[in-house]
């Protein structure tokens, strides 16, 4: 199961690199000769265009779509705490409901 669920978490990041260039950032995670292995994560930065380093740190772990869904591993807010609320609130909303279908959530979030 690991090797299809490797499969879709690396293209649905690819998609989300390929919509936010300047947002996304990916770390192939415990990847040893250059073969990405879980965990997986893609940071979103939220304006990187106007010097803020706000962040989400989105986690793709083994089982992904089916039985495990997009994770938050951390983010940071440096200006706004609020809109950091809201916008971990729907990802973790968006995450869920994507599991249920068990679909890729990376882009929905």
């Amino acid at each position: 199961m690991e090797d299809d669920s490797l499969d879709r978490a690396l293209a649905d990041i690819e998609l989300l690199q390929a919509a936010y260039q300047d947002e996304v950032d990916f770390d192939a995670g415990g990847s040893s000769n250059d073969v990405p292995k879980f965990p997986l994560h893609a940071t979103l930065r939220l304006d990187p265009t106007e010097g803020d380093d706000s962040m989400i740190v989105l986690e793709f772990v083994d089982g992904y779509p089916i039985t495990s869904g997009v994770q938050i591993a951390s983010y940071r807010s440096s200006n706004n705490k609020l809109r950091m609320d809201a916008a971990t609130r729907a990802l973790r909303q968006a995450a869920d409901d994507c599991l249920a279908d068990e679909m890729e959530g990376g882009f929905a979030c």
